[in-house]
């Protein structure tokens, strides 16, 4: 999609998750278009929900954003993973 004002580029979103743990596992089940497809209705969503609204958008939120993009990833790559917080770090683990 292009000339729309994210709060975080899905293209960013894609790269962030590239940082943890087991990503690669989940990435190999999904095909480039889907992962693209996937990463935009999340940073879209997100976008209009704090559009509409008076509150800011901090790290945490974006942290929050992560963990949907990778839960719906998870879901469409049938993977057998959860995301869960390890020590405080966003985490994919084994269901």
């Amino acid at each position: 999609m292009t000339n729309y004002d994210f709060l975080i580029e899905p293209e960013t979103l894609i790269f962030k998750a590239e940082s943890v743990d087991n990503w690669f596992d989940v990435r190999s089940e999904i095909n480039n278009k889907d992962l693209n497809e996937i990463a935009t209705e999340v940073a879209m969503s997100w976008t209009e929900d704090y559009r509409d609204s008076d509150q800011g958008f901090g790290s945490s939120d974006g942290t929050y954003m992560l963990k949907e993009f990778l839960d719906n990833a998870i879901s469409f790559s049938k993977t057998k993973f959860k995301t869960d917080f390890i020590n405080n770090r966003l985490s994919i683990i084994n269901k």
